[in-house]
């Protein structure tokens, strides 16, 4: 399925139910990020920027006349310098940045931590702005995470939200939404993400989890992570694959802004300060 399908596909919002027996978000404050992932994890990447180069062994590509990779400066204590993927002003249709990697064989479960900061005159994509668009081995479908504007394509807010191509109805993206804390976030405010995707160990038991966690920084490190969206009982690996659901490809995906007769008016950035990402060949 083309990238413009995916992205035209209706989508199912599912009502979202608390979570059963919500643990305590990763410790904090602290910039030692192996730290926050669950148990039984392995890090196969701990990354900050000095260069617009990708992280040793990712692959990076950059789809649009309109976007460009630049570093940037005095981006704060924990690390002097950031990457930022930048789309120029006068754009007016969808740019396009993807960060890949191959995840090792039999990775079952991924938990990253990422610290990332949209410019302040950032405006959003008319369908949202992705993040991450991982693929399970074999199926060729993912899920999507993305961050979705709350007031306006540059209203300044934003929230996540989590669509999976498998949740009770195979096709159709179903919606998940902060069903824990669902204070928007602000553009010009660096932020530190937590995301976490268990697979069910079964291929077909509802028994996956996905969770995410934010946190902001107070000048000398991370504060406690806030969690924001806990949902449990969740079937990632669906009926009719006998995979042991495994992630075969696992994509950091930036669309962004500037649609149809709406150009963004000012170059505007989407920075990463730092990207951890760690796997287990382990489900729930």
């Amino acid at each position: 399925m083309s990238f413009a399908a995916m992205i035209g596909r209706r989508r199912q919002l599912v009502v979202p139910t608390p979570p059963v027996e919500p643990e305590e978000p990763p410790p904090g404050p602290t910039s030692d990020f192996a730290s926050m992932e669950p148990p039984g994890f392995t890090s196969i990447l701990d990354h900050t920027w000095d260069t617009t180069d990708a992280p040793p062994g990712w692959n990076l590509s950059l789809w649009g006349s309109q976007i460009d990779s630049v570093l940037v400066t005095d981006t704060g204590p924990e690390h002097p310098t950031s990457w930022g993927i930048r789309q120029k002003a006068g754009s007016n249709t969808g740019q396009l940045m993807i960060l890949d990697k191959v995840m090792p064989a039999n990775t079952r479960s991924v938990h990253i931590a990422v610290a990332f900061k949209l410019s302040s005159n950032f405006v959003f994509h008319a369908n949202g702005t992705k993040l991450l668009y991982p693929f399970l081995t074999g199926t060729g479908r993912p899920f999507e995470f993305s961050i979705a504007p709350t007031a306006g394509r540059n209203g300044g807010l934003f929230r996540f939200l989590y669509f999976s191509y498998y949740l009770d109805n195979p096709g159709f993206p179903a919606v998940l939404t902060n069903n824990v804390n669902d204070d928007p976030l602000a553009v010009g405010t660096r932020y530190l993400l937590q995301f976490c995707v268990q697979n069910n160990s079964v291929v077909g038991e509802a028994t996956g989890r996905v969770r995410w966690w934010i946190s902001t920084h107070n000048g000398t490190d991370w504060n406690p992570a806030l969690l924001k969206g806990d949902h449990q009982n969740l079937r990632i690996v669906p009926d009719g694959y006998s995979l042991p659901g495994t992630w075969g490809l696992w994509e950091y995906n930036k669309y962004y802004g500037g649609s149809g007769d709406n150009p963004v008016t000012e170059q505007q950035t989407f920075e990463f300060n730092r990207l951890y990402h760690s796997v287990s060949n382990e489900g729930i």
